[in-house]
């Protein structure tokens, strides 16, 4: 028996050849791999190190047995579970992040407390005191709409002139349509998403900066959850009225990532989602955040999923999208 505890025939050949293999192993340094004859190569767990992930919870009791396992798939968050109760466990921990952090309130609170449009365009002379009269009282007869709207439909206020305003209200610029790739952007955020958070992706600047637009309310939630899901650094401005319009037209009608939804019961139902999908579909990266009440799962099925910018998909293909909501009850 060789060391490997390997049954070798007794041959003077099979006898040399099974010495050399026992002397490589037992004195393997990574030069040693291409001595062993014949095209034959240690077991990948014996040399790949660094190379490969560690399972990432602390408390795995997998031992020896961690070794034998395909250690790409599946990765979450940048680690790697090597059973379903380490993956469990990884999961719980970024849901309760998730769940224990900020759900956009704080966000709400800020623009409670910002001036008026109204009073800006005012202040800035942008409008006259007649005009803000009328489309206040245009939005009272109404009971809908926002003021910039009835400032263009009702006192005739150009819509650069609100669009301006909105840049001073939010500190923030006002962007254009310029090099809007609308079949590229479609993919950088589920359309639910787009739609509940008022928001239209523009494009990517320097392979680093993500563009995003909003037409009045700046959602700085949506902004750093985009941030941390796509890994790059995200620019919001305001965009006028009319060419948001046209924008969000454009990424409806384009394709975007495949996107399921569920509600789920409590915070174990919202774990049990995750560890399912992981499992299931043995990602080989994936992310999740919260954003308001949904919480974002991006799952890359390949690597040549994952674009050259941040973690932005070049396609639709082998990436899948999971929102999921917590169920309200006794409310």
């Amino acid at each position: 028996m060789s060391s490997l505890g390997l049954k070798l025939d007794r041959s003077p050949f099979a006898a040399g050849l099974a010495a050399q293999i026992t002397k490589t192993v037992d004195t393997w340094s990574p030069s040693a791999v291409d001595a062993i004859p014949l095209g034959l190569a240690l077991p990948d767990f014996q040399f790949a190190g660094a190379d490969r992930p560690e399972c990432a919870f602390d408390g795995c009791t997998a031992g020896w047995s961690r070794l034998w396992k395909r250690r790409a798939r599946p990765m979450f968050e940048g680690v790697w579970g090597c059973s379903r109760v380490c993956i469990r466990a990884l999961v719980e921990a970024s849901v309760k992040r998730e769940m224990e952090g900020s759900d956009g309130a704080d966000v709400a609170e800020a623009h409670h407390h910002r001036v008026p449009l109204g009073l800006v365009l005012l202040a800035q002379g942008l409008v006259t005191h007649e005009q803000l009269q009328a489309a206040l009282q245009a939005q009272k007869n109404a009971g809908r709409g926002r003021i910039g709207e009835w400032l263009v439909e009702a006192a005739g206020v150009s819509e650069t002139k609100i669009t301006r305003g909105l840049g001073m209200q939010w500190h923030c610029p006002v962007l254009g349509l310029t090099a809007f790739d609308a079949k590229r952007m479609a993919l950088a955020l589920p359309l639910e998403l787009r739609t509940l958070c008022r928001v239209a992706p523009l494009r990517v600047a320097g392979g680093r900066i993500l563009y995003l637009a909003f037409d009045e309310t700046v959602d700085s939630a949506a902004a750093f959850a985009l941030e941390r899901m796509s890994g790059l650094k995200v620019e919001s401005g305001v965009l006028p009225g009319a060419e948001f319009a046209r924008a969000v037209a454009s990424l409806d009608a384009a394709s975007t990532v495949d996107c399921r939804q569920f509600d789920v019961a409590d915070r174990e139902g919202l774990a049990d989602r995750v560890v399912d999908a992981l499992v299931k579909l043995q990602p080989v990266a994936s992310k999740m955040v919260r954003l308001r009440d949904r919480y974002w799962l991006r799952l890359w099925l390949e690597r040549g999923a994952v674009g050259r910018n941040g973690m932005l998909p070049t396609t639709g293909e082998d990436v899948v999208d999971i929102l999921l909501r917590v169920r309200r009850t006794g409310r």
